[in-house]
C-alpha cells in the first residue's frame, strides 16, 4: 500500500494542477457542503479525495499495474450527469495519461463487487483544463462498480 501511494504521489507531481493552499481547501469545503448536505460519510485521503463504500466486495486488491473493469456514472458537483457508462469498460490504471489521477487513487486497493462513491477534486481530475462537459476547475462525483481485475 504503502508503494503504491509513493507511485501516486509522483504520478501526482508529474500529472497534477498546481493549486494554492487556499484552493484546496476551498474545493475540500465544497466537497464537504455537497457530503453533509447529501448526508454522506465520507473517508478522505491526503490528498482530498474523498470517498465511501455502498458495498463491499471480495478477492485481490487493485494495484497499481492493473486493468480494473467498472461501471459508473460521472456528475458534477451540482449534480449535471456528465456521463453514464453502465456497459463494462476496462480500464488501465497504468502509466501517466490513461485516467486521472483521482481514479487511481480511488480504485486502488478496492476489490471486485466493490460499489462506491468517489468525489474528486480538480487537483486529482482535469484541474484548470475544459474536457467536452466538465469546465476547468470542477469537482467530479462518481458512482462506481468494479466489475474485474486484470
Amino acid at each position: 500500500m504503502k508503494i503504491q501511494f509513493l507511485l501516486l504521489l509522483l504520478l501526482c507531481l508529474f500529472g497534477c494542477q498546481t493549486y494554492s493552499d487556499e484552493q484546496i481547501d476551498t474545493f475540500d469545503q465544497k466537497i464537504r457542503t455537497y457530503t453533509k448536505r447529501n448526508k454522506l460519510k465520507t473517508q478522505v485521503t491526503d490528498s482530498g479525495l474523498h470517498y465511501l463504500y455502498y458495498s463491499k466486495g471480495a478477492g485481490r486488491a487493485v494495484k497499481l499495474t492493473d486493468s480494473v473493469q467498472v461501471v459508473y456514472d460521472l456528475s458534477l458537483l451540482n449534480g449535471d450527469l456528465v456521463q453514464k457508462m453502465h456497459k463494462p469498460t476496462y480500464f488501465s490504471l497504468r502509466g501517466l495519461n490513461n485516467v486521472i489521477v483521482g481514479w487511481k487513487e480511488g480504485l486502488i486497493d478496492k476489490k471486485v463487487g466493490d460499489s462506491l462513491l468517489v468525489i474528486v477534486p480538480p487537483q486529482l481530475a482535469y484541474g484548470k483544463y475544459e474536457v467536452k462537459d466538465i469546465q476547468s476547475n470542477a469537482i467530479l462525483v462518481y458512482n462506481i462498480k468494479v466489475l474485474g481485475i486484470k
